[in-house]
């Protein structure tokens, strides 16, 4: 099994897609994870005025802000989601590769998040938001990823 799976992640979802080295970099599309909440923004999640609070030992009283906003909240839950898919896969040997691929922000939160084992398998990542693209545009900007990768696995199977 020399299956190559990328994960093109943002926040308003994510694309599994898996290559095989028998059909030379071709990307075929696994799976859509649709993430609506990622695209609001927190004027939108947070309707409500904050909740009050008292300073500690005095009567005076201020708005309470959460320490995550809740936009990062959001990105943080969905890339638990996502981990928890990957290392599924993995616990299932579905890949043997992985790549990520996702915004800054997301890609970090997503390394964090995915576990050990997981990490592991990880040959290369790329901080860059490619979640509006197609498969062919995707394919075409990650090439570069794979041509050393592919040369370095052909070499150890002729070794």
């Amino acid at each position: 099994m020399d299956h190559t799976w990328i994960i093109v992640a943002h926040n308003g979802g994510a694309r599994i897609f898996r290559r095989t080295l028998k059909k030379r970099g071709l990307l075929e599309l696994l799976q859509e994870i649709s993430n609506p909440q990622g695209e609001l923004k927190n004027r939108d999640i947070n309707s409500d005025r904050p909740g009050r609070t008292f300073s500690h030992g005095t009567t005076n009283r201020h708005g309470y802000s959460p320490r995550v906003d809740p936009e990062e909240q959001i990105m943080i839950r969905f890339a638990k989601k996502l981990a928890c898919i990957l290392d599924e896969a993995r616990s299932a040997n579905l890949y043997r590769y992985l790549i990520l691929v996702a915004q800054p922000q997301m890609l970090g939160l997503l390394r964090e998040s995915i576990s050990k084992p997981t990490a592991e398998r990880v040959i290369r990542s790329l901080a860059k938001n490619f979640g509006y693209m197609n498969g062919r545009e995707i394919q075409s900007h990650i090439v570069d990823l794979f041509s050393s990768f592919d040369r370095e696995v052909l070499t150890r199977r002729s070794a």
